[in-house]
């Protein structure tokens, strides 16, 4: 590992390093799951104090080192600020970031699990904050998230996925009935 690299990812989790700095975990479209170090992320006046927070989707430019990668620069900064404002989806979006960190392993190309954690987070930031938190709606986006999770997973594992996807039939149309009566009962208020 060495030079400089350009990527695209969405920040899994951030733990303060030193006295002020940050490690992340970044899952990136490019390189899968990465850990980098941003030196000054916890300065007051540091440059990556906002960019280094949990539910961030930005275009980081890393230094490769030997075991990790720092953080030269962030552009293009997506923050998901309103998901933050609520304990109920600050809960949801951290399930969702553990689970893809979970799911996904470093130094591949995780383009698909990197765009479906962040359509998860902007499904989250929709139905639960824009149209009323109802605990049916997140349970369906959790039911969909897992059997998208289980999917992939089974998909990686094994060649035969039809045979053991249907297992979570019953779950998935339990979700999909949650949010179309979610979906209707929002229309009919408004």
């Amino acid at each position: 590992m060495a030079g400089e690299v350009t990527v695209h990812g969405i920040v899994l989790t951030s733990m303060p390093v030193n006295d002020f700095d940050r490690r992340i975990t970044i899952l990136t479209s490019e390189r899968g799951r990465i850990t980098a170090f941003a030196k000054g992320a916890r300065r007051p006046t540091g440059a990556f104090l906002a960019c280094t927070r949990g539910f961030t989707y930005a275009e980081f430019t890393l230094f490769e080192g030997r075991d990790a990668y720092n953080v030269k620069s962030v552009e293009k900064v997506r923050y998901f600020e309103e998901l933050t404002g609520d304990l109920e989806g600050t809960y949801y979006g951290m399930y969702f970031c553990e689970l893809a960190g979970t799911l996904t392993r470093e130094g591949l190309e995780e383009a698909g699990q990197m765009k479906l954690l962040y359509l998860a987070l902007l499904a989250l930031l929709v139905w639960c904050i824009r149209h009323g938190q109802t605990r049916a709606t997140i349970f369906g986006l959790l039911t969909l998230a897992s059997i998208a999770a289980n999917v992939g997973l089974i998909s990686l594992t094994i060649f035969c996925q039809a045979r053991y996807t249907i297992y979570n039939m019953g779950i998935f149309y339990t979700a999909l009935f949650l949010l179309g009566r979610a979906f209707l009962q929002g229309r009919k208020q408004a």
